[in-house]
């Protein structure tokens, strides 16, 4: 994590996300948010902009919704009304945040049970997963069809190794959240 400073006020961090780690980032926001610096924006390549605030238990949320530019004003107005304020949209994510102070228990929260979270995980899955292992797939073909072909055959079998780690890496993460959203909805 890198961190540079513009200032008194402004700061920037490169802090790197896994899709599946929607949870983890909401706490890293909370925790900056505590710690004095609001959330202002994160950009594609994960730099994340914060400007000093007063020290306050905010909560942060990520709501995957990729397909709500149709309806968007109306999809931030839902939130709206339940005291969310709407901030960006980034990776089909929508990010939100309320003080915990104004947070009435589960009821109030984003997601008040679990089968709507398994709902958004399914959400994820078909808007993110299912296009990894789509490319995922190609690039195993490609890279058995180099290796077959190519003299340089260490390059391309570390290259490739190197992005199947990170692929698994993914995969594996997300099945571990799902898997424990899943348990958790289908307690009896």
């Amino acid at each position: 994590m890198g961190e540079m400073d513009k200032g008194e006020n402004i700061k920037k961090r490169v802090t790197p996300f896994f899709v599946t780690e929607w949870k983890e980032e909401e706490e890293y926001l909370r925790e900056e948010h505590n710690n004095g610096w609001e959330f202002i924006s994160v950009s594609p390549l994960g730099v994340y902009s914060f400007q000093r605030c007063k020290e306050e238990d905010v909560v942060y949320r990520l709501d995957y919704n990729k397909g709500s530019k149709s309806n968007k004003e109306e999809y931030i107005q839902i939130f709206k009304d339940c005291g969310w304020e709407y901030l960006q949209n980034h990776r089909g994510y929508s990010y939100f945040r309320k003080p915990a102070s104004k947070i009435d228990g589960r009821e109030d929260e984003i997601f008040s049970d679990d089968s709507s979270k398994l709902e958004m995980i399914r959400r994820v899955f078909i808007g993110i997963v299912i296009p990894l292992i789509m490319f995922f797939s190609w690039f195993i073909i490609q890279t058995i069809q180099l290796l077959s072909e190519d003299d340089d055959f260490f390059w391309v079998l570390f290259i490739s190794s190197g992005v199947i780690a990170l692929y698994v890496t993914i995969f594996c993460k997300f099945a571990k959240t799902y898997w424990s959203c899943y348990k958790s909805a289908h307690k009896k």
